[in-house]
């Protein structure tokens, strides 16, 4: 009997630690972060979190991390955030090449130094604009199960 009674407490216990762990707030440490279905960027975006929004991690796989925002949860990867509090960007606060990138390139999701690189060295988008059309065709369970395969990207 006390066998039982211990064993009990024990589960409890470690069921509680986990749920305080789980229950870990984070804030994002970058000007947007895309909250996807799933792990990965073939999957589609739930809802998008800005610079010094508040997360609640739901679950850790990995380097994954499973995030619960605006009523809505979905995936982002462990570099998005800090475990501390982070203040919200300001229009002032961006460089100026982040202020001045195209809507384009921003509706692509390019840094403001990867914009920068491409222009300095005369490469297009044609190259993008195709790779993005193929990773459409490729559903985002597919493209996981391929990077955990293959060893490849955040699956490494």
């Amino acid at each position: 009997m006390k066998h039982l009674a211990l064993k009990t407490l024990l589960t409890l216990a470690s069921a509680s630690s986990c749920a305080s762990v789980l229950a870990e707030d984070v804030w994002v440490n970058r000007p947007s972060l895309d909250i996807r279905d799933g792990k990965g960027a073939a999957y589609p975006v739930v809802v998008t979190a800005k610079k010094g929004d508040k997360l609640s991690i739901v679950a850790r796989e990995a380097k994954w991390l499973k995030v619960s925002f605006g009523g809505k949860e979905g995936y982002i990867f462990e570099n998005s955030i800090s475990p501390k509090q982070v203040a919200p960007e300001k229009m002032s606060d961006m460089s100026a090449e982040a202020k001045a990138m195209t809507t384009d390139a921003a509706a692509k999701g390019l840094e403001p130094e990867a914009l920068a690189y491409a222009k300095s060295h005369s490469l297009n988008d044609a190259g993008l604009n195709q790779m993005k059309a193929m990773r459409k065709l490729v559903s985002g369970k597919d493209f996981e199960q391929f990077t955990t395969e293959g060893k490849v990207g955040p699956a490494r």
